[in-house]
């Protein structure tokens, strides 16, 4: 066997020891994290990139990094549906257990939301590439309702989309998923692979 087929292989067998061993439980069903209005959120929705997606443009990084391996799902703003998407709602009762800001090189500034179930807790769903964000989320001793209005899909974003997946807390980019969200949305996904 050669090297690199060595390391592909070792990266595989360790990912799936990492997405199999981490994380406190199950999570719960959960509505979708997107809609104009509350109701919004029991539509199924148009993704621009499923979990597990090869993400083109990233060729360049090191099959060996694990970072072709999309975790989680990239909900499109331009969704036909008639209420719109580009409203991020919260998916589950829970506390901020992080945040970060990202400059982009327009010079605004994009954020990311980890909500976990947990006050200052370690995992939970993590919402990135928002605009507008509501205050409240910044922080960590407020209690967020199951449909809240986090923020929007920033525009600014190529493509503008709202990233979606359950990660740890703090999160980091190079950070696995915890699970494929498409198993926890109700209504599910209209085609196996998330896309509608």
């Amino acid at each position: 066997m050669t090297r690199s087929k060595l390391a592909f292989v070792s990266l595989m067998i360790s990912l799936l020891f990492h997405l199999t061993s981490v994380g406190t439980a199950e999570p719960d069903m959960i509505p979708w994290p997107v809609g104009t209005t509350l109701s919004g959120q029991d539509s199924s929705r148009t993704l621009f990139s499923s979990y597990g997606t090869h993400h083109i443009g990233w060729d360049q990084v090191p099959a060996a990094s694990g970072v072709n391996f999309h975790f989680g799902i990239d909900i499109d703003a331009n969704t036909s549906s008639t209420d719109g998407c580009d409203v991020v709602r919260n998916v589950e009762e829970g506390y901020t257990c992080y945040w970060f800001a990202d400059t982009l090189p327009s010079g605004s500034v994009q954020w990311l939301f980890v909500i976990g179930e947990e006050q200052l807790g370690s995992e939970g769903w993590n919402y990135q590439h928002l605009d507008e964000v509501n205050l409240a989320y910044f922080f960590t001793d407020s209690l967020h309702s199951v449909g809240d209005s986090i923020g929007i899909m920033h525009p600014e974003v190529s493509h503008p989309h709202l990233h979606f997946m359950r990660s740890e807390a703090p999160y980091y980019s190079n950070n696995a998923a915890l699970c494929n969200p498409l198993d926890y949305l109700v209504p599910e996904a209209t085609s196996a692979d998330g896309f509608t």
